[in-house]
């Protein structure tokens, strides 16, 4: 539970029954409305950095909708995203989109507009299919500005000779927008996201410049490990949970969710603070079922398309989480 019952400065209240959780939309934003019902960051000038914690939007899933739900609540869990959508900072689909639904957070939404609009670079995100909330979500980055200016980051991969131990560097990348990170599936092995971010390895193959050896055409194997050398606003990291058969087959291991990520930049220290988890349930890639976790320090806001419920074991079978240099408030009524 929650404890005491929230007060009527809270966001929200529990039902003891059956532990769903009541948000007070008016509450979520925190800002006065304009004459039109709407919010204006004109009206509120620096009101707007100051976003009070997101509680949850729910969303219908009339046509396998699940997986764009799980998207826009990660999204708007972030104080950085919404506080570009407040701003204009950019006026495509998605942001149009997302600013209706901070200015109407009553209401039941439906993701119809977010499909069309995605539909546009991708035609089958317009269908009823199972999608796949990672692709969704490359997608929507790419095409809004707001998305790309807060999440976008540089990498360099840092390689070393398995037959020799040379090191080399790759080639640096600019512009990435998810880290995508391994999971350990060995027996015992202990998986978390401040872990995978800070030491994403994986294996590649490739000729060594200093011993010349070829076990292949393709050279020796290098164990590649990424680092981050610019960071974004936001970090979203996505765990590698599906193979890369047609049917996408989901690894099962547990990853726990770190609390804070820590990543250097010019030799200082950067925190990141978790905001959500997107949740896959099911055993492929096509087929299953998505919802958001929100951090409520120490309890979990699962929002379940138009459902909402608290929990409080940590979500072990994350798929993509969102952390933002902004830290985690929880607005708790006595």
């Amino acid at each position: 539970t929650l404890g005491p019952e929230w007060s009527s400065k809270g966001e929200f209240s529990t039902d003891q029954d059956n532990m769903d959780l009541h948000v007070n939309r008016e509450s979520t934003l925190g800002h006065e409305r304009s004459s039109k019902g709407e919010f204006s960051a004109e009206n509120h000038g620096q009101n707007v950095v100051d976003l009070p914690p997101f509680s949850g939007q729910k969303f219908e899933n009339k046509r396998n909708d699940c997986y764009v739900n799980a998207t826009l609540n990660l999204l708007l869990s972030s104080n950085e995203i919404r506080k570009g959508i407040l701003e204009s900072v950019c006026h495509c689909g998605l942001c149009k989109y997302l600013r209706k639904v901070i200015n109407d957070p009553k209401t039941v939404q439906t993701p119809g507009d977010v499909k069309t609009w995605a539909g546009r670079f991708k035609p089958y995100f317009r269908g009823s299919g199972q999608q796949d909330a990672e692709e969704l979500l490359l997608e929507l980055i790419k095409y809004c500005k707001n998305l790309k200016q807060v999440c976008s980051f540089d990498t360099v991969d840092m390689r070393v000779c398995s037959n020799c131990n040379n090191t080399s560097t790759g080639t640096p990348v600019e512009g990435k927008k998810i880290l995508s990170c391994h999971i350990d599936s060995r027996d015992g092995a202990y998986n978390n996201t401040n872990d995978l971010a800070r030491r994403n390895e994986s294996s590649m193959m490739m000729r060594c410049s200093l011993c010349k050896m070829n076990d292949a055409k393709d050279g020796v194997e290098h164990t590649a490990t990424e680092f981050v050398t610019k960071l974004p606003q936001v970090l979203l990291v996505s765990v590698n949970r599906f193979t890369n058969s047609l049917q996408g087959v989901k690894l099962g291991t547990n990853v726990n969710p770190s609390s804070i990520i820590v990543l250097e930049e010019d030799g200082q220290e950067n925190f990141f603070y978790l905001k959500s988890v997107i949740q896959h349930l099911g055993l492929t890639i096509n087929a299953g079922h998505y919802k958001t976790a929100l951090n409520m320090e120490g309890r979990w806001l699962i929002v379940n398309d138009s459902t909402f419920k608290v929990e409080s074991p940590d979500p072990l079978d994350g798929y993509i989480f969102l952390y933002e240099k902004s830290p985690l408030k929880v607005q708790i009524g006595r």
